[in-house]
């Protein structure tokens, strides 16, 4: 999933951080879970130069 924070997008690669980061800017995507892979202990963020 996508996210954008200010003027960067973020590729989020943990179901844990989709779940926080849909409750904290309030967005519903309507398959989050399609493409996100399970997350382990560790969630990441790859920023992704666009």
């Amino acid at each position: 999933m996508l996210i954008k924070l200010r003027n960067e997008f973020y590729q989020v690669q943990c179901d844990a951080f989709v779940n926080q980061a849909t409750d904290l800017l309030d967005i519903r995507p309507k398959f989050r879970r399609a493409i996100a892979p399970l997350c382990e202990k560790t969630c990441q963020l790859s920023h992704l130069a666009i």
